[in-house]
């Protein structure tokens, strides 16, 4: 779906730029580029992402929607955890997000592949310049999960 599909044409587009970036600018800018870009969108998050409401003076969500009348319940959900205490009970212990943890394993370990050893392998045994290595590599691991996203789904 559409996450898949972000993570492959993000890295599509990186690695294309990327192979253009070194040859005009040089192999640091590779880095450069990207880490301007990061900036960017960690001080956009760092202003716009907020706490639980009641730390910006609104009431909380459970009292707002009528999920929790009871005022013991209702303040045990406002308390802050530590974090020791959130990754325990709510991460550790979540067999969903070790099932998640485990998939993108496997899904990364295909997607280094395509996006570290196919270019690697293009550029030195095939004398393929960087550029056209990369743009080569990217085309058909860009349209991948959007193609069975759509084969699969019934369409």
């Amino acid at each position: 779906g559409i996450y898949g599909c972000s993570h492959q044409v993000g890295t599509a587009v990186i690695g294309i730029a990327g192979g253009y970036l070194v040859v005009a600018f040089g192999w640091q800018s590779v880095f450069y580029v990207p880490a301007i870009f990061a900036l960017i969108i960690t001080v956009f998050l760092l202003e716009r992402l907020r706490d639980v409401p009641s730390s910006m003076g609104l009431p909380p969500v459970e009292l707002w929607r009528k999920d929790v009348t009871d005022s013991k319940k209702l303040e045990a959900l406002e308390q802050p955890m530590t974090v020791k205490e959130t990754l325990l009970k709510h991460v550790l212990n979540n067999k969903f997000v070790w099932f998640v943890a485990f998939g993108n394993m496997f899904l990364y370990v295909g997607r280094y592949g395509i996006n570290s050893w196919l270019p690697s392998m293009l550029y030195e045994y095939k004398q393929i310049s960087i550029q056209k290595a990369r743009s080569r590599s990217r085309r058909p691991a860009g349209c991948m999960p959007c193609l069975s996203s759509r084969a699969f789904s019934g369409c």
